[in-house]
């Protein structure tokens, strides 16, 4: 970074602060204001309001199947822990997972 960049940087910066610790950053001159009114009202009434309340809608549904699954997920996995703090039922699923793992390894050795 050359100096001068370095200067200017800090000169910046200093008056930034400047302006923040007299508290004048918050303030805008009345006179130096910018009418903004005509451009926000009329992109105000150029808003698509039903295109609007279509995309609110759907993040409302998004979120509120998210909700779902995340509390489906836990209950599953309450079961689970459930499950699998029963012994026979432990060796029962493991039985049940070891013979359906083989038969994809014998798919795929196979090329089934």
């Amino acid at each position: 970074m050359s100096m001068d960049l370095q200067k200017i940087e800090h000169a910046v910066e200093t008056a930034i602060l400047k302006e923040i610790h007299s508290g004048n950053v918050f303030t805008i001159p009345y006179a130096n204001r910018v009418d903004i009114s005509g451009e926000f009202n009329k992109a105000h009434r150029n808003l698509d309001y039903d295109r609007i309340f279509a995309r609110m809608g759907e993040l409302l549904e998004e979120e509120i199947a998210r909700k779902i699954v995340n509390k489906i997920v836990t209950e599953m996995a309450g079961d689970i822990k459930k499950l699998m703090g029963n012994p026979a039922v432990r060796d029962d699923l493991r039985f049940f997972m070891r013979s359906g793992v083989q038969k994809i390894l014998d798919n795929v050795k196979g090329g089934k």
